[in-house]
């Protein structure tokens, strides 16, 4: 998982990895963040195409593209956030699929 703490009360949290095999626990893919004014939020399979965006914070994502399931595997994300107005900063990490 990936936790980030910043001095002046930005938290950032998403997890490494999610099972969205329908048994109730952990079926989704969503972040915890305070001190973010806004953020877009990618996330792309191996070959680069974008299979989830959002712009909003409370994103969740259920590991479909279109409707369909993805495959298990690892994938991309890319966040960009903006801290103060008009100023962006931007992390990107992985995330696993495990069904």
């Amino acid at each position: 998982e990936l936790l980030l703490l910043f001095s002046n009360s930005i938290n950032i949290y998403l997890p490494n990895s999610f099972t969205p095999d329908d048994d109730g626990l952990n079926d989704y893919f969503y972040g915890r963040f305070t001190g973010l004014m806004s953020a877009r939020f990618y996330i792309y399979n191996r070959w680069g195409d974008e299979v989830f965006f959002s712009d909003e914070l409370n994103f969740v994502w259920d590991a479909k593209f279109e409707g369909i399931p993805v495959q298990d595997g690892t994938y991309t994300w890319y966040l960009i956030y903006e801290i103060e107005k008009g100023i962006y900063e931007d992390l990107s990490g992985h995330v696993n699929v495990i069904r």
